[in-house]
């Protein structure tokens, strides 16, 4: 795929001019149903990119997912990033 071809559709993201596809990675199947109607791409970025990462509870700052976009509130973290918490019934 040519960079920035924008040949996605409805699965185009805000950096596709920023990165190149490369071989599919293979994803264990419950990673793979995380996305919609379990589409992903394995890209390599061709320009510099800031990456921001929300996490909390037992979650370091290690983990493999991460955004384009800052948090500018705990909500909108969550909204943003599909974050959901847990409810615990008392």
């Amino acid at each position: 795929m040519e960079k920035g071809s924008g040949s996605y559709g409805e699965y185009s993201t805000k950096i596709d001019s920023k990165v190149i596809e490369v071989e599919k990675a293979d994803l264990q199947d419950g990673l793979k149903k995380t996305y919609t109607d379990n589409y992903y791409r394995t890209v390599e970025s061709v320009d510099k990119l800031k990456v921001y990462r929300t996490f909390g509870g037992n979650a370091d700052a290690g983990g493999g997912f991460a955004t384009t976009e800052p948090a500018v509130s705990r909500i909108d973290a969550k909204m943003d990033t599909a974050l959901f918490t847990r409810v615990e019934k008392f």
